[in-house]
């Protein structure tokens, strides 16, 4: 039987090679017309950390944040506004997009060794490829796709979006990208009283002028193109804000005594007492016990023993008894002066009770007074909004210089005949020669016995028919 189907073969080879020829053609030129509309890029990480498997801020990396719903829509929005019309959604290229590590030959050498010898070896790579396969949609009034066959998304164009859109993620939300804002929120005036509104200005300007210093540390010399300021510039006029228009408001609602609600800011200041004094004699506590133990600790003694302690850390360490000592006694100072801190904080706030419990102006001057810091608060918060939003885009420059090179791209070029495409073009050959001789082996004499049997049947009708005659 097998003998028989490859003489059947060897009989209608011309036949079964023409015919597996015209279908690995086929899928050559499918697999070129299919590499020609699919796109690879290469995305890298370069920054400190990213090979432990970090973000900038600290975070878990995740490459899937690149394909993640929030980034595909900014870059699908993008790239319907750079095409002129809406073209895709989100479902559209995201069954096409697909993610693969990218490792180095070398890298690879060094994880197949280490893990051939038993290693434990660990390695993040900070470079990944970005596939985006064609999308079809078919639809018979679409003449300028060719009705679909043409794929609806130029892959080139929407990776570069994507890679803008990602990069938009990547620094607002990994990095220090509009922290000025984010530090700085502002002040719900209904939920506050004058003089904790005064207050809250203070930290606020401090904690602005705390982090523009540390970004003047990282670089003196640096003054944003966009908006002219240096980090020196913003630090001065947060001073200024802070040392000139806060304290006039603060000294102005000090010496006024106004209120919007002299109970409640007066029960405020009762409750706080409650919890700085927990405070403080937990600390007193602390003072007492430490300095009881230094006044018994014989520090003199010389033998050579170590002492096992707990570190600020909670971590054991191991002291001499002159270092142990001196530990003791930082902790007992350090207690005292805390102590003696909260100790001050209750005492203001007890003044504060009594002043604004003996508050004596009639409506009239309330009404004016209320009026007075009303216009020096929407002032220092006009001032405050102003240098905060400066200092936003000043950082935010800053950032972006700094930062630009973080995450890069590089598109792959495109092979379109590879060892893959060749292998796959044998195996569709002999796929196709076998299933050509299978075919031509059941049917062809089946066809060949019809054909015989009605020419049979013709000759007796036209025997029968000249006998008739």
């Amino acid at each position: 039987m097998l003998m028989k189907i490859f003489r059947f073969m060897w009989e209608k080879k011309w036949v079964i090679t023409i015919g597996s020829l015209l279908f690995s053609v086929l899928f050559i030129a499918y697999a070129c017309f299919n590499t020609y509309f699919t796109e690879h890029m290469i995305v890298s990480f370069i920054y400190p950390n990213s090979e432990k498997g970090y973000y900038p801020d600290g975070s878990r990396f995740n490459i899937y944040d690149l394909v993640s719903t929030e980034v595909l829509e900014r870059a699908v929005k993008e790239y319907n506004a750079a095409s002129g019309q809406k073209e895709i959604s989100v479902d559209d290229v995201k069954k096409n997009i697909s993610l693969t590590d990218y490792l180095a030959g070398s890298v690879q050498e060094k994880v197949t060794q280490a893990r051939s010898l038993g290693q434990d070896y660990t390695y993040f790579t900070n470079e990944y490829i970005v596939s985006i396969r064609p999308t079809h949609v078919f639809d018979i009034h679409n003449k300028r796709k060719l009705f679909g066959l043409i794929p609806n998304i130029n892959n080139k164009l929407f990776l570069d979006k994507l890679y803008e859109s990602y990069s938009y993620y990547f620094m607002n939300e990994h990095t220090e990208m509009n922290i000025v804002p984010r530090i700085t929120q502002n002040i719900q005036y209904d939920d506050y009283d004058y003089v904790e509104m005064a207050d809250m200005f203070d930290k606020r300007a401090n904690i602005c002028i705390n982090y523009l210093n540390s970004k003047n540390a990282e670089n003196e010399a640096y003054r944003s193109s966009v908006t002219g300021m240096s980090f020196k510039d913003l630090i001065t006029g947060f001073q200024s804000l802070r040392d000139v228009n806060i304290q006039n408001l603060k000294a102005f609602v000090s010496s006024s005594k106004i209120s919007k609600n002299p109970v409640d800011l007066i029960n405020k200041y009762k409750t706080q007492i409650e919890k700085l004094m927990l405070q403080y004699s937990k600390a007193k506590d602390e003072a007492d016990i430490s300095s009881t133990a230094m006044n018994q600790y014989d520090h003199t003694f010389d033998e050579n023993i170590v002492i096992t302690g707990i570190n600020d850390q909670m971590g054991l360490y191991q002291a001499r008894p002159k270092t142990a000592y001196d530990t003791v006694t930082k902790q007992a100072l350090d207690a005292g002066v805390r102590a003696s801190d909260i100790q001050k904080d209750i005492e203001d706030d007890q003044w504060q009770i009594q002043q604004y419990g003996d508050q004596s102006a009639s409506g009239d001057d309330q009404k004016r007074l209320f009026s007075t810091a009303d216009n020096m608060i929407t002032g220092i918060e006009k001032e405050s909004q102003r240098l905060i939003t400066l200092a936003n885009n000043t950082v935010d420059d800053y950032l972006s210089y700094k930062s630009s090179d973080y995450v890069r791209k590089t598109h792959m070029g495109k092979s379109y005949i590879s060892m893959s495409v060749l292998m796959k073009t044998l195996i569709v050959f002999i796929i196709s020669a076998l299933a050509i001789s299978l075919f031509l082996y059941l049917f062809l004499p089946a066809r060949k016995e019809f054909y015989d049997r009605k020419e049979f049947y013709r000759e007796k009708a036209r025997a029968y028919s000249q006998t008739l005659k």
